[in-house]
């Protein structure tokens, strides 16, 4: 999987796995933030109401927490690591 997120001051950054696990971003937004982490960077309330049962150890499992220019959070999990790389800077 690999897409793009345009961030403040012209620059595009691209993030690529090749095993996410948990998908929600939305379709367009702006980055201001990104954290690297693992389960831990996850509401309780968020976990309690998804699946993250997929046989691998929680240690084990990747989480991008993306903040965008409305400080709201969108999350990638992954069950390894993947990359995130400026793409363009205007």
């Amino acid at each position: 999987m690999t897409f793009t997120i345009p961030s403040l001051g012209n620059q595009v950054w691209e993030f690529v796995s090749e095993a996410p696990i948990h998908i929600d971003i939305a379709p367009f937004l702006t980055l201001i933030k990104v954290e690297f982490g693992d389960l831990n960077l996850l509401a309780n309330s968020y976990k309690k109401v998804r699946n993250f049962d997929h046989g691998i150890a929680p240690e084990d499992y990747t989480v991008v927490r993306v903040i965008d220019i409305e400080e709201k959070y969108h999350f990638l999990i992954l069950n390894n690591e993947g990359t995130f790389n400026l793409k363009e800077d205007n």
